[in-house]
């Protein structure tokens, strides 16, 4: 956390290094995805130079310490997804081309299998190997029972049903917020830094914290903000028509790793909706799901989404918005195709005989039953073999699948 507020102690370190030209212009591809990962109470507190400078000082300590210890591998125990360790993965990745392993918090096969990766940039590269080589693979039984499932009595996956239950917390009554309110004013730690880094207005970083009280009342304000938000969204929904030909659109869980900096541009849902508004034909649709998570409790996900978002979305002609709370696999099994960046939708639409154009870097991109889109060529090459009966092959998606559960430990 200190060195997230920037308070380094460069007192074990033999001596400061700066960055330099050569790392800024080594990072360069990933620095726009780092600036947009900082986040403030508003949006609007934290300006591109500061966001700069933050980048640069956490870059210039970490920096430091390489040149000071040289180590011969990076190993992270999660996803290096906040900006501290961000930024110690890019330097180690891709300036110092230093090895790096860390644990992904992807759950594979619904029943808590996890796999080591080592590249944020290509997901599936952990599989490659194994499923280039061996086109001929045995299912495990495991293996064999998932896709059964998923093809046959598809459910929410367990791991997504554990965050929900999660994030759900009780309503409070009016008398148990003012008690903590009341509480946090009385006690001194009220008025102690947060152990967050939403910077709280337009001052200086370091004097721009939150205090334990102004944490609770932002988290207050993005409650009351997720409310107002969920019901405009669910003002302007429409009734899925299944007659209806079109592409489902499961839009991102952000700001998340897997959908703001592994995908690269494309965690600007705008180009991707751009692009499939463009190419698929007069009398398709495009029904846009929200995710769910966005209007959780105990996520400030809102601040991604906005009243103004929702109605750029309504200024496209070809998009339809359907209910957060309609069920994915009654969207998949009912639209033309499924449309995706950085989610598991895009897998379960292959699996149940739906094409999947994959937009970016996800863990099943490399997989060559999915349209893994690249560019607009792509995505039109994608559209016309839907249109002339693209049929996908299940014996490369169980090859993949038997793949990943050999890379995988339970």
């Amino acid at each position: 956390m200190d060195i997230r507020k920037t308070n380094f102690d460069y007192s074990k370190i033999s001596k400061k290094i700066p960055i330099d030209e050569e790392i800024i212009n080594n990072l360069s591809k990933y620095k726009h995805y780092y600036l947009e990962w900082l986040q403030d109470t508003t949006g609007w507190n934290f300006s591109i130079y500061e966001r700069k400078r933050y980048f640069y000082e956490i870059l210039t300590y970490w920096n430091s310490v390489i040149c000071d210890l040289k180590p011969d591998i990076y190993i992270s125990y999660t996803v290096p997804h906040m900006p501290a360790e961000y930024a110690l993965y890019l330097l180690c990745k891709h300036h110092f081309k230093i090895p790096t392993l860390f644990c992904d918090i992807t759950s594979y096969f619904d029943n808590s299998y996890f796999v080591i990766q080592g590249n944020l940039e290509n997901l599936s590269e952990r599989f490659i190997n194994d499923y280039k080589n061996n086109d001929k693979k045995v299912l495990s039984n495991e293996v064999k029972k998932y896709l059964e499932n998923l093809r046959n009595k598809p459910s929410e996956p367990e791991a997504f049903l554990k965050y929900y239950n999660f994030t759900q917390t009780k309503k409070e009554s009016f008398l148990s917020k003012i008690l903590k309110f009341t509480r946090l004013i009385l006690s001194r730690n009220g008025f102690k830094e947060a152990e967050v880094t939403f910077k709280k207005n337009i001052k200086p970083f370091k004097s721009s914290q939150l205090t334990n009280l102004g944490l609770y009342l932002f988290n207050q304000k993005i409650n009351k903000r997720h409310q107002k938000l969920l019901k405009y969204y669910t003002k302007n929904v429409k009734v899925v028509n299944k007659n209806e030909k079109f592409i489902y659109f499961a839009s991102p869980y952000q700001p998340e790793i897997y959908s703001n900096t592994s995908p690269g541009p494309y965690e600007d849902i705008f180009l991707i909706l751009d692009t499939l508004s463009s190419i698929i034909p007069d009398d398709w649709k495009i029904y846009y799901k929200e995710h769910p998570n966005i209007f959780y409790k105990k996520s400030n996900y809102t601040l991604s989404r906005s009243k103004e978002f929702y109605d750029k979305l309504k200024l496209y002609k070809k998009i339809i918005l359907v209910s957060h709370k309609t069920s994915t696999f009654e969207l998949i099994d009912a639209s033309r195709a499924v449309a995706t960046v950085g989610g598991t939708v895009g897998w379960e639409a292959i699996i149940r005989n739906k094409p999947a154009l994959v937009f970016g870097n996800i863990w099943y991109s490399e997989c060559q039953s999915v349209f893994n889109i690249r560019n607009f060529n792509d995505a039109e090459n994608a559209i016309s073999k839907i249109l002339q009966g693209y049929v996908i092959d299940m014996k490369d998606v169980n090859n993949y699948a038997q793949s990943i559960y050999e890379n995988s430990f339970k």
